[in-house]
């Protein structure tokens, strides 16, 4: 760990004393993730940061992963 950062990754739901968004907070449900993987995905190939074969590969990945099933 460089620079004294810890990796803290999201909860699916809020817990007592965490100040950040819990994903359920962020996205809603599944669909909600989808939705916003395919909405960044297409802004970066649209910028041209990011090929369109790896946008859908992300977008596939976030369809098949199990967040907030």
């Amino acid at each position: 760990m460089s620079a004294g950062f810890r990796r803290r990754p999201f909860k699916p739901v809020r817990y007592c004393g965490d100040p950040r968004p819990s994903l359920q907070d962020l996205y809603g449900n599944h669909q909600g993730f989808v939705n916003a993987v395919t909405k960044a995905a297409a802004e970066l190939v649209k910028e041209r940061f990011l090929h369109e074969v790896d946008a859908d590969a992300d977008i596939s990945a976030a369809q098949a992963s199990t967040v907030l099933n």
